[in-house]
């Protein structure tokens, strides 16, 4: 996959700057299948077909994918992108958005995940400017995934790092997820948050107080900065 950034089109009636980004509108898909993670984008280096030439960097920029909204918890519907067992990527002012109710949220099924990157086989995965809304699962970044401003809305699983090697994250901004942060019990990394601004449901202070997880400065609404 080389780059993608064809800025202009518009399908569908959201009101995004449609002179700098593309939309795709994926909210009307039917038939998704209820136990397989439907995405726009895929790219998995371990299910490439042998012999097949491939670009070793991924380039996503500019770009708003629309999703659907649910009928009833644990619909299906599809995603946004899953580059997992990348090389190298970087990925910027790239939002995966639901229509749904931020604040009647009917979360997804749980196969529904916004955006999934790493370099798993590289060394390089530049993240910024980048949101989920509504999705089941707003994040999930890999080894050596260095990111700028990620934002999660009204997702059950907002951040959520895995296997080894570390990722670090400028600013996070989060508003009414479940879980703001999640760490999978097998995670034997590290996930740096330099700057984390907006809301904490979640019990346990969302799962982030553990001892691979950093949190420089944490400001929640209505309070004053901390420093951690």
């Amino acid at each position: 996959m080389g780059d993608i950034n064809t800025g202009g089109s518009i399908v569908g009636a959201v009101n995004f700057n449609t002179i700098q980004m593309t939309i795709i509108d994926v909210s009307q898909l039917t038939n998704i299948p209820t136990n397989a993670s439907v995405v726009l984008f895929a790219y998995n280096r371990l299910n490439v077909p042998s012999g097949t030439t491939i670009s070793e960097i991924i380039n996503l920029h500019d770009f708003a994918i629309l999703t659907a909204t649910p009928n009833i918890s644990g619909q299906n519907i599809c995603g946004g992108y899953d580059f997992i067992y990348s090389v190298n990527a970087s990925v910027t002012d790239v939002t995966v958005y639901s229509p749904n109710n931020f604040a009647q949220t009917i979360f997804p099924s749980n196969h529904v995940i916004g955006q999934v990157i790493d370099a798993e086989y590289g060394n390089m995965c530049r993240l910024n400017n980048v949101a989920s809304y509504c999705t089941y699962t707003g994040f999930i970044l890999g080894p050596h995934t260095h990111a700028g401003t990620v934002i999660t809305q009204s997702c059950y699983y907002g951040l959520m790092p895995f296997t080894h090697h570390g990722v670090d994250v400028g600013r996070y901004d989060t508003q009414a997820c479940i879980y703001p942060v999640f760490t999978p019990s097998n995670f034997i990394g590290s996930l740096q948050i330099y700057h984390w601004d907006g809301e904490d449901y979640s019990v346990s202070e969302g799962n982030q107080e553990v001892a691979d997880i950093y949190i420089k400065w944490k400001c929640r609404q209505h309070t004053l900065c901390i420093s951690w």
